[in-house]
């Protein structure tokens, strides 16, 4: 009996590609350092694309509520009974301080965006058909408009990001308006 050869099973290559989907783009190109789509499928990407999306339109809300209570900016009436809007400071200080927040008002905003959260998952796909059904942009426009937004997320999570670090270490969110010799009271 003449002895068999071993062949390894044959593996198919999946069509399915990360470093050719919307957000890979100059100057960064694909970018994930700490592997988290290292032979990633469509549904882990699509799960990990869905993350960042969302969590970059909540840093472009952060950031603009930032720039808004810095200028002063506040809702009228009250948070909780005899505490008024204005009477909270910006920043970190509305959650940490004498002057924070009160926690029923913490909680109030936590199971509002628990909500929106909820509801918005649920209702995800028919909520942005009917947008680009009204829309009428061609294929390459929603393309584009997809990856803009994935930029502005990107960097509103950085700015963010920056503008809490800033604060924690000195008090001052808006470094570059120190630098320049402005002030703004948050």
């Amino acid at each position: 009996m003449a002895p068999t050869a071993r062949v390894a099973p044959r593996t198919v290559a999946s069509a399915f590609d990360v470093k050719s989907q919307i957000g890979v783009q100059a100057p960064l190109g694909y970018y994930d350092p700490l592997g988290f789509l290292d032979g990633a499928d469509e549904e882990k990407f699509t799960w990990w694309r869905n993350a960042e999306t969302k969590h970059g339109r909540i840093a472009m809300a952060a950031v603009a509520g930032h720039i808004v209570t810095a200028a002063g900016v506040r809702l009228p009436g009250d948070i909780a009974y005899g505490k008024s809007f204005a009477s909270v400071p910006g920043g970190l200080k509305a959650f940490f301080g004498p002057d924070a927040v009160p926690t029923g008002g913490v909680a109030q905003m936590f199971c509002m965006f628990a909500i929106l959260e909820i509801g918005y998952t649920y209702r995800q796909s028919e909520i942005e058909q009917v947008h680009l059904d009204k829309s009428k942009w061609s294929a390459a426009t929603i393309e584009k408009k997809k990856a803009v937004e994935l930029n502005q997320g990107r960097a509103a999570m950085m700015g963010i990001w920056g503008l809490v670090v800033h604060e924690m270490i000195n008090g001052n969110p808006y470094v570059i308006n120190e630098l320049l010799g402005m002030h703004v009271a948050v």
